[in-house]
């Protein structure tokens, strides 16, 4: 082989695997069975696009959740060094949980600061984001009213969404979810105040990531956008 053309299939070996790059998003949810189904449908909202979402499907209290992250993370860091092939890493990495009582939310909320990773939290629970897209919900509420009043709007509703309900109803929650958010700081409260939810800031951001590829089509028929 001459010396140009060995020169040139070191070089090749050495690039790892070549395909188009797609952005990867690992989900790590706190709840078995609303969480996970709500991701999964958004999964298969965008699924035209070049955009991997992984759910994972490890559970546990925030804290727990926030350590299997960075360790999922790290593994797929290593995995990626190993075998030359950046499309292995994750581009974001979020945990989705609850307030409710989780002694240890703090301390959860801080380390995945520090580990940059990104938090999507509702109070009191994840239902109150499926509930703003049929009603506002201004007052405080506890998780059993939201559950109940989310059975009105779903029936049938029982740990478990029929997610094609919520066609078209993206917009008008993440208004109302964004509305809550500026109630609150207006009256000097915390963003986070019962109730409220920033699961549509993750949402946003998987969008975000989706409509980079180019793929618009299945996105307006999927949310109205």
């Amino acid at each position: 082989m001459k010396r140009r053309e060995l020169s040139r299939s070191r070089s090749l070996a050495r690039r790892g695997p070549s395909r188009e790059p797609r952005a990867r998003f690992l989900l790590l949810c706190e709840g078995r069975v609303t969480e996970s189904g709500y991701f999964n449908f958004i999964k298969s909202c965008l699924r035209d696009s070049l955009l991997t979402i992984e759910i994972s499907k490890e559970r546990g209290d925030p804290l727990r959740l926030v350590k299997t992250a960075e360790a999922l993370r790290s593994a797929a860091e290593r995995q990626a060094r190993r075998l030359r092939d950046d499309n292995l890493r994750y581009d974001e990495v979020w945990c989705t949980f609850d307030v409710d009582e989780h002694p240890r939310l703090e301390e959860a909320l801080a380390l995945a600061g520090r580990l940059a990773i990104r938090i999507a939290v509702s109070n009191p629970c994840f239902e109150l984001w499926p509930l703003l897209h049929f009603v506002d919900q201004r007052a405080y509420v506890s998780g059993t009213t939201l559950r109940n009043a989310l059975q009105n709007h779903m029936p049938g509703y029982d740990k478990s969404l029929s997610c094609e309900q919520l066609r078209g109803r993206y917009p008008v929650a993440r208004s109302r979810a964004q509305a809550l958010r500026e109630q609150h700081i207006r009256h000097g409260r915390s963003p986070m105040w019962n109730p409220a939810t920033d699961v549509w800031v993750l949402v946003e951001a998987l969008l975000a990531a989706a409509r980079k590829s180019g793929v618009r089509t299945r996105l307006n028929a999927s949310f109205s956008l």
